[in-house]
């Protein structure tokens, strides 16, 4: 499990992002990081919405879909967190996701500023 509460590391692997740079330019990556950044946020809000519904199966899918971005833009802490909460919601274990769900917005936070700081 990834935690960054008191981690202080960063939320973004910059190595990451400067191959992705290097491989689809500068220009490319700030669109991706754009979209990653909207998709991002509704993902939350839905995964927010399916676990408050008890949607097991709607939270690990767009748990799934979020670690899945996040993992490709390099945004380790955001990635392992939506990889726990797939793996306790396809295990049906909805009543251990509170704290990890509640999370989930602050740490995409993280991931906005330090991808705005990446891109300058």
């Amino acid at each position: 499990m990834v935690d960054r509460e008191g981690a202080g590391g960063p939320s973004v692997n910059a190595t990451v992002v400067a191959r992705l740079v290097e491989a689809l330019g500068p220009e490319e990556v700030a669109q991706v990081c754009a979209v990653f950044l909207v998709d991002a946020r509704e993902l939350v809000t839905a995964i927010q919405g399916a676990y408050e519904s008890g949607d097991a199966d709607s939270t690990a899918k767009h748990a799934h879909r979020l670690k899945s971005a996040s993992g490709f833009l390099g945004a380790e802490g955001l990635s392992g967190l939506c990889a726990d909460i797939e793996r306790l919601a396809r295990d049906g274990r909805l009543a251990e996701l509170g704290p990890h769900v509640a999370r989930l917005a602050g740490e995409l936070e993280h991931v906005a500023a330090e991808l705005v700081d990446l891109r300058r």
